[in-house]
């Protein structure tokens, strides 16, 4: 692996292209993003890593209640359709990835609110999602992704 943020930025799409490259033989491959598209100090490192990785699919990851950019709370997350078309138009250019899963943080709730919150996540993403440390990743969401 590398720290995507401590390469040259005009180099750590193809620092992330070579790494994605020198596994090809794997049966899978995930590329761990890294801040996000909507983040005013770290969306290049996110651009980068998408470009770069030529994603077949991508897996939307948010906190549960979280409605700003942490520490930049003037910067309002997008609502999630509008995200996930953001995340989509931008891969484009590069590979025909699409959302097809989620993965939600509920560490701040309890079980129920939990539950609710990964079943809205869901809904509103319009594909399977969970919180992997509180459930586990259930069958329909790796189908998703494989």
């Amino acid at each position: 692996g590398i720290v995507v943020d401590r390469v040259i930025a005009d180099y750590a799409a193809g620092a992330v292209e070579r790494l994605v490259e020198a596994a090809q033989a794997a049966d899978l491959l995930v590329v761990e993003g890294q801040g996000a598209l909507a983040h005013p100090a770290y969306s290049g490192v996110t651009t980068s890593i998408l470009h770069g990785s030529a994603p077949d699919a991508l897996v939307m990851c948010h906190e549960a209640g979280r409605e700003a950019i942490h520490g930049y709370e003037s910067f309002d997350i997008p609502p999630l359709p509008e995200y996930v078309d953001i995340y989509e138009r931008l891969a484009a250019p590069i590979s025909d990835a699409s959302v097809v899963a989620g993965m939600l943080n509920t560490r701040h709730l309890d079980d129920s609110e939990a539950a609710d919150a990964v079943a809205g996540y869901s809904e509103s993403l319009g594909a399977p999602a969970t919180d992997p440390v509180r459930h586990g990743v259930p069958d329909e969401v790796l189908d998703a992704i494989l």
